[in-house]
């Protein structure tokens, strides 16, 4: 993982416990099964250093793909206890990649699991999360009927979406007054348009907020050209987006629907600055050290855009 840009996000992955206590470590011993090695492996790619997210995603797709998804095409043959790292391995994946393939493996793994009786509240708190990442709502609402006792935020409601043309990229406003997604469908086919993935609670993603938005030049450089999007995660944040877009008007974070709008976006940690023109992608650069030398880099993004 991407070491300094994507500290902020680990935190998300924990609290949504795509990682916990009970998730293996790549240095600890496994049990000797092919389904519990598949997952180590994993988690070792995860954590090796050098790789870009992009490098990162696609290494572990292509062992996913090679070790596990075989043996998820003929779930007969698989183990009960086994389920439990093809869960795992499955929600990791829905977390990184977000393809259709990986929400069907873990729906699989998690159905499993319940037939066999011995699926755990994290592992259904986890699935809810996995859910909630491909904005699978209406799923999300019945899993949590079905285990109330789960530690969850709550679904929110989702306000209808009147109209949505071709080419735009679909995000959801807080409701400032309300437990409440409101559908706000975005396009970026005309002109230099800056993209800022970030989130209230990554603290460089606040600092970077916070000194842009302090220096008149660049707050008016930026003013109506950029968006703060957040990334798409297992969790919503939604009071959370509400205290922050309430305190911060000049700084509004919207959340995505999903990833596939935003194909031009390769790496969600946070804070990651994109410069698009036309809806095409021409710059980009991850991270706000707490010196605040990303500044040169900002305004020259800026410049290379016209914009200042």
């Amino acid at each position: 993982m991407a070491r300094i840009a994507s500290l902020c996000w680990i935190a998300a992955l924990i609290a949504a416990g795509v990682w916990s206590s009970a998730t293996m470590s790549a240095t600890e011993t496994v049990v000797d099964s092919g389904a519990a090695a598949g997952y180590q492996a994993l988690l070792e790619i995860d954590e090796r250093e050098g790789l870009t997210a992009d490098e990162r995603d696609r290494a572990m797709a292509a062992l996913y793909d090679a070790r596990l998804r075989p043996s998820l095409d003929d779930p007969a043959s698989i183990e009960a206890v086994d389920w439990t790292w093809y869960a795992q391995a499955a929600h990791l994946m829905a977390f990184y990649r977000q393809a259709p393939a990986y929400l069907r493996d873990a729906r699989l793994a998690m159905a499993a699991l319940e037939t066999a009786g011995i699926a755990t509240r994290e592992q259904r708190e986890t699935f809810f999360g996995v859910l909630v990442a491909y904005r699978e709502f209406a799923a999300a609402r019945g899993h949590l009927a079905a285990h109330p006792d789960l530690e969850v935020e709550p679904v929110p409601a989702v306000a209808a979406l009147s109209a949505r043309r071709d080419g735009e990229a679909l995000t959801y406003r807080v409701d400032p007054d309300a437990f409440r997604l409101v559908p706000e469908p975005i396009r970026f086919s005309d002109g230099a348009r800056l993209v800022v993935v970030s989130h209230p609670l990554c603290g460089f993603s606040r600092r970077a907020m916070a000194f842009i938005s302090d220096e008149p030049e660049l707050a008016a450089a930026i003013d109506g050209n950029v968006l703060w999007l957040a990334p798409v995660g297992t969790q919503l944040h939604v009071e959370v987006m509400q205290a922050w877009n309430r305190e911060h008007p000049s700084t509004p974070v919207v959340i995505p629907h999903t990833r596939a709008d935003w194909p031009m976006l390769h790496d969600w940690s946070t804070p990651s600055f994109y410069l698009l023109q036309d809806g095409e992608l021409v710059d980009h650069f991850s991270g706000w050290p707490l010196d605040d030398s990303h500044r040169a880099r900002f305004v020259g993004m800026l410049e290379r855009a016209a914009l200042l």
